[in-house]
């Protein structure tokens, strides 16, 4: 049941999509939430597939409202907390340890930044404010604000906050200003209220949107230059990487390095910029980093 409501909520998104219907997105994710919660009505939590606690109406009224409960923001600041921010480094002695420290920091910032890079530059793209050089006015704003967001998500002890390719679908939408991302945070800030409601949409509701989205971001893909490899090859790597390994970031580490890669075997290697090296290398580093741990710090041998 779970695989048939993606696949009528695909075709709901297709359907609003292509007739133009303004929030087309957000009501397909309605409608198709509401076959989920028929269907796990008609067969049941077990057989239908779907996640507990998903496409299911609350038993009790108060289960459509946040509980704000202190327990619900134990985690605000406890990063901070001498014994979390200063722990890590008390687990471990010499400079193994630290060498393995370092190597996390430095995962999750290539990460943090490339998921980043890769999303505002996909989005500036559909919004049509890339340049012909493939820049985007004003980048260094909007990285500050994604650094700063980052921050904030660490010392409230959640998951990277971080900028989303879900951000697409409002410039489909027709957003384009700044004063779309101010509306979007007033609304998040009053959807806390209704948190509870947003855990009834199952994940099959909402995939259908992200394949949408997905066209959206691949209609750029008619730019590449299709004749030469060392574009071409790069920029498939990224496009198959991405969707196989569930994130940005690898995708792009996939472009980066296999675009140096066939610089340096076709002899031109003076082609590429410092910078590309630099990153290209950290790159490496960052797909070798589970193995260096390892080396460094080989697990104990089973009891």
């Amino acid at each position: 049941m779970a695989t048939l409501t993606f696949v009528i909520g695909l075709f709901i998104t297709l359907a609003l999509v292509a007739r133009r219907v303004r929030g087309a997105l957000l009501i397909s994710i309605l409608l198709t939430t509401v076959v989920a919660i028929v269907l796990n009505m008609v067969v049941g939590q077990e057989a239908s597939g779907f996640s507990p606690g998903t496409a299911a109406l609350p038993t009790q009224l108060s289960g459509y409202l946040f509980d704000f409960s202190l327990d619900n923001f134990a985690t605000i600041f406890q990063p901070l907390q001498p014994q979390y921010l200063f722990g890590i480094f008390t687990k471990g002695e010499g400079i193994a340890w630290i060498l393995i420290i370092s190597l996390v920091i430095f995962s999750l910032m290539l990460s943090d930044f490339f998921d980043t890079m890769g999303t505002v530059i996909g989005v500036g793209e559909q919004a049509g404010f890339v340049d012909e050089q493939g820049r985007l006015p004003g980048i260094r704003n909007v990285l500050l604000v994604d650094s700063v967001g980052a921050i904030a998500g660490g010392a409230a002890g959640v998951s990277s906050n971080t900028t989303y390719i879900e951000s697409a679908a409002g410039v489909s939408e027709g957003g384009r200003t700044g004063f779309t991302s101010v509306v979007v945070g007033i609304l998040f800030l009053i959807a806390i209220l209704f948190a509870p409601v947003a855990g009834i949409v199952p994940a099959q509701a909402t995939a259908p949107v992200l394949v949408v989205v997905g066209y959206l971001m691949f209609t750029i893909a008619r730019e590449f230059d299709w004749g030469d490899m060392d574009v071409t090859f790069p920029a498939l790597a990224t496009l198959i990487v991405m969707p196989l390994t569930f994130t940005i970031t690898t995708g792009i580490a996939a472009g980066f390095v296999t675009y140096v890669f066939l610089k340096v075997v076709t002899g031109r290697a003076r082609d590429v910029h410092p910078l590309l090296w630099v990153v290209a290398i950290a790159f490496v580093v960052f797909f070798a980093a589970p193995w260096i741990q390892g080396v460094i710090s080989p697990p104990p041998p089973p009891a």
